[in-house]
């Protein structure tokens, strides 16, 4: 699958993060998350839904829209941008900047991301306590 188009939504019991294809049935929001023993849906809370930015940090962790990442002391949220139909990191004063910036990308280097020196690392996501101010 294609890391670019999976979703990450919690369960709604609160209980788990899914990771998967994103569907509605009924009006209501799942993802269905696929592995070598089969396919399995999730009932998922819809305010916690994010797309995957197709993006790892330097740990190797997909990142996802509503993720906090930190670069050199500074935390950043990603947010989806309409203006420029991408993801971009926002700083604490809501200031966007491109991800691929931030990441010392260009976007002819985007297939190439485990090349680059990458410093960037997720440390949570908007709907962790700590940083819910952050959405």
């Amino acid at each position: 699958m294609n890391e670019r188009y999976l979703f990450r939504g919690k369960q709604t019991d609160g209980r788990l993060w899914v990771e998967g294809h994103y569907y509605t049935r009924n009006q209501k929001p799942y993802i269905l998350k696929v592995d070598r023993n089969g396919e399995y849906p999730y009932k998922i809370d819809p305010s916690t839904l994010g797309q995957c930015t197709g993006l790892r940090d330097k740990n190797g962790a997909l990142i996802f829209e509503g993720d906090v990442v930190r670069k050199e002391g500074t935390n950043f949220t990603v947010k989806y941008r309409s203006e420029t139909a991408g993801f971009a990191a926002y700083n604490q004063d809501n200031e966007p900047c491109s991800i691929y910036d931030l990441m010392n990308l260009t976007l002819d280097g985007r297939e190439e991301t485990d090349k680059v020196e990458n410093n960037i690392e997720v440390i949570g996501n908007v709907h962790n306590k700590e940083f819910a101010s952050n959405a």
